[in-house]
């Protein structure tokens, strides 16, 4: 079995380079190639490597133009590799005469993918045993307790003293954007592909600790931020490992935990990159809070193999689930400027999971107070808003309300009802747990089945609650059972809109009025196309009869038949084939394919809003239609129905044009109007604009939230105790 070695070379001191070449040519395993990957002009280290090169046919060279960093270079050599092994030795270590030879017999007994054998320092750190023993140990990732074994045995996250399979691993590539951490990434997505490790409990690699090493550098803020994303990698890709026990996970928790207590970090750093560390790390505090939950409970699988520290951790559940919070503090605290203040934290409590009005609002909310809150995104379903959260750096904690558990025959009533019960008792007791252990101000969005769950989680943590209704008041038992919990809890309301407040019985608790913003002010004015081509009109939302679809088709034959020139673009999702059908078949009988278009479900505003003209809303109920901001923020006018909130977002006659619910002459006629004057529309798009940045900014929707905040009797008194919870 032919073993390709790589070797990344760069400003390697000759004797070392020279040393670890020589280690490499006298391994007891002949068939093998050297590949010393140049990572950059370096000609003391190619007239060296071409001199052994000549007598060793077995060292090839392999040459960068530019110094691109180890993992680029570990990837050329990748990309050459001939073996069917491939194991990395660093330019300034060396390795055992059978290193190799002892990991391809270990593999081998056992089929294995992954073969390691442990290490010794050059010169020995205190009490370090360089000779070691034992068994070779195989290792199987179907069993819980050895992915415990071979995170401990592989805890120092390096890829050298490893031979990795390349018909298991011959598509893996190290992240070249990490400068720091590379292996951690590496080794972890090779641990996700392994069956089987074969462990060769002896110090056969050669680490050598000198000074001006690219791993005993003090590193730039830059490059400690560039780190800190490593760990957080690393740590997503053990949340999606299946097959991973929480055990292993933990492990994996405690090492970056050790890894934050290195102190070469501090060394040297000006205050303004002082900040920028402290920022990093409190956005990973965030981000890996799931983790760090998993130490107290988890030692099941570890408490056997694992060190008497790490098992002391067991008992210290409280400390553990604020362990970066308090350990940052100190880790910084030696930088100039960085004596960093814990700020106040708040969290937002979606319905659902989907990518929608109340979830939407609820991520929105979070952002546009991220200047003064370290935000958290509650969930009750899993559901792609997890992914705008990522984008937008915010963490997400969710506990699922549905079982998605279908139980058959006498089980089906029972287990159902069980499933669910558990669920909303598990939802409850975490969530209550978490915020009791990290208080702040609970921000529930729209009146759905989270409500109730929610609000009595936090009642029982004792944290201020606020609440924001996004719904229109129609008068089903639901709607008065949440709204008599609402007066018993005594949850401050917020309202979108005047019409909602007016809407709602006096049982609502006491309420304000703060309507939603928009995420971003696309750049103003519009450019001008420079194709002709007949005005868009655009209806976008989910396309359910109660958006208006049918009423917009017929307004669409009035027009067409009347012979002006217009498009109608159908944007979002189709809840129901049937209807959809129904649609395409009345186009289809009108003659309307001309000018109706099924444009489906677009993701980004640009795609949406970039060549629209007028925004078409003949909806027949819609609380606040964040379709309409967005439109006003593009500066494009609108045709919609004046019912709920709508006639506080368009002024009739100034930013658009509004008509009485299902009168299809009333809108023909607006959008006849519209669409025959160019100037008419331009301006209204103006005006739309200015009153969009004037009400509906982030900048205005942050100080009506903090005033809001301000004026709630419980987040005053959280703040006056020092519960972080006061408004900033």
């Amino acid at each position: 079995m032919k073993v390709s070695v790589i070797v990344p070379v760069f400003r390697v001191p000759g004797g070392l380079l020279e040393a670890c070449l020589e280690s490499l040519e006298g391994q007891t395993a002949r068939d093998l190639e050297i590949l010393c990957v140049l990572d950059g002009p370096d000609e003391a280290a190619r007239e060296l490597l071409e001199k052994r090169s000549r007598t060793d046919s077995r060292i090839r060279i392999l040459q960068s133009t530019v110094n691109r960093g180890v993992s680029s270079a570990r990837n050329l050599g990748l990309s050459e590799a001939r073996g069917d092994w491939v194991a990395f030795v660093d330019a300034d270590d060396r390795v055992e005469p059978t290193m190799l030879e002892d990991l391809l017999a270990a593999a081998g007994a056992c089929g294995a993918e992954l073969a390691a054998c442990s290490w010794r320092h050059d010169p020995p750190l205190p009490g370090e045993d360089a000779v070691g023993g034992g068994r070779v140990e195989t290792l199987d990732a179907g069993r819980p307790a050895d992915w415990v074994r071979a995170l401990h045995l592989l805890r120092n996250g390096s890829c050298c003293g490893r031979l990795f399979s390349r018909a298991a691993f011959g598509d893996l590539r190290f992240e070249e954007s990490l400068r720091h951490g590379e292996d951690l990434v590496f080794l972890q997505r090779a641990l996700a592909r392994t069956r089987r490790l074969a462990w060769v409990p002896r110090p056969l690699y050669v680490y050598r600790v000198r000074e001006g090493s690219a791993s005993r550098k003090t590193v730039s803020a830059d490059s400690f931020v560039n780190w800190l994303s490593a760990l957080e990698t690393r740590l997503a890709l053990a949340r999606r490992q299946q097959g991973m026990p929480r055990a292993a996970r933990a492990i994996l928790a405690w090492d970056t935990w050790l890894a934050l207590n290195d102190p070469r970090p501090r060394k040297g750093w000006t205050e303004e990159e002082g900040r920028t560390a402290w920022d990093a790390l409190r956005r990973f505090a965030a981000v890996a809070e799931e983790d760090f939950r998993l130490l107290p409970a988890d030692f099941r699988w570890a408490w056997r193999r694992e060190t008497a520290s790490l098992r002391a951790f067991r008992n210290r559940p409280r400390w553990l689930n604020a362990w970066l919070w308090r350990r940052s503090r100190r880790f910084l605290a030696a930088l100039p400027g960085g004596t960093p203040t814990e700020r106040p934290r708040l969290y937002s409590a979606a319905p659902w999971g989907s990518v929608t009005g109340g979830p939407l609002c609820a991520l929105d909310h979070l952002s546009f107070l991220s200047q003064d809150y370290d935000g958290t995104l509650v969930l009750c379903q899993h559901g792609p808003i997890e992914g705008k959260a990522a984008e937008a750096g915010i963490p997400v904690w969710c506990s699922p309300l549905f079982t998605g558990r279908r139980h058959a025959g006498a089980l089906a009533l029972p287990g159902t009802l069980l499933g669910m019960a558990l669920r909303r008792f598990r939802y409850v007791r975490d969530l209550s747990r978490m915020l009791r252990i990290r208080p702040g101000i609970f921000h529930i969005h729209g009146r759905d089945v989270h409500l109730p769950y929610a609000m009595l989680a936090a009642r029982l943590a004792g944290v201020p609650v606020a609440m924001t209704l996004h719904e229109t008041w129609i008068g089903t038992f639901t709607e008065w059972w949440h709204l008599l919990l609402m007066r018993v809890f005594r949850i401050p309301v917020l309202c979108l809109s005047r019409a909602m407040v007016e809407q709602y019985p006096r049982l609502l608790p006491a309420r304000a009025v703060v309507p939603n913003a928009v995420r971003a002010f696309p750049p103003w004015p519009r450019p001008a196309s420079a194709v002709s081509r007949p005005p868009v009109v655009g209806l976008v939302g989910s396309m359910v009869p109660e958006k208006g679809v049918s009423l917009a088709l017929e307004v669409a034959r009035r027009l067409w038949e009347k012979g002006i020139e217009f498009r109608l673009r159908l944007v979002g999702r189709w809840n129901g084939e049937d209807f959809r059908r129904e649609s395409e078949t009345f186009v289809a009988a009108r003659g309307l394919a001309g000018c109706v278009e099924f444009a489906g479900e677009l993701r980004s505003p640009d795609e949406i809003y970039r060549e629209m003209d007028v925004l078409f809303l003949p909806t027949r109920r819609d609380s606040f239609p964040r379709v309409i901001m967005e439109a006003m923020s593009w500066g494009i006018p609108t045709v919609a129905t004046r019912v709920d909130g709508i006639p506080e977002m368009v002024e009739d006659g100034e930013t658009g044009l509004l008509a009485a619910p299902g009168d299809a002459d009333g809108f023909a006629a607006a959008l006849e109007r519209l669409l025959g004057d160019a100037a008419l529309r331009a301006e209204m798009g103006r005006k739309a604009r200015e009153r969009a940045e004037r009400l509906f900014s982030p900048e205005a929707y942050r100080a009506n939230i903090q005033s809001f905040y301000a004026s709630l009797p419980a987040v005053r008194k959280a703040a006056a105790r020092g519960g972080g919870t006061g408004a900033a």
